[in-house]
């Protein structure tokens, strides 16, 4: 990372390793890489929607768990802190899977 740039290719962006491209989205705040990092971890959300639908599947569509995840996932990226030692992975399946019980839970007719 040489430094923030103002304007990024997707070329550019593609070649940039997923850890730094988080560190260089938390300094910089630059939107146009926010984007590309939340598609990165697409996959994160849909393993973990798999992984949770047999808990929840009478609540919601694993297409609606997704949904949710990836919301968390892009809340996750502006609230992740790079400077607490934890891994961006294990932060965001956190909040991942706190989201999915939300949605079981608004969901669900009994308090």
């Amino acid at each position: 990372m040489s430094g923030a740039k103002a304007h990024y290719t997707e070329a550019e962006i593609e070649q940039i390793p997923t850890q730094d491209l988080l560190l260089l989205y938390k300094s910089t705040g630059c939107q146009e890489l926010k984007w590309p990092l939340v598609l990165r971890y697409v996959g994160l959300v849909k393993s973990i929607a798999l992984q949770v639908r047999g808990v929840y599947s009478s609540f919601a569509q694993v297409d609606d768990i997704i949904n949710e995840g990836v919301l968390a996932l892009v809340g996750a990226v502006d609230k992740f802190d790079p400077d607490k030692g934890i891994k961006f992975e294990t932060f965001v399946s956190k909040r991942i899977r706190g989201a999915v019980i939300d949605l079981a839970r608004r969901q669900d007719w009994v308090p």
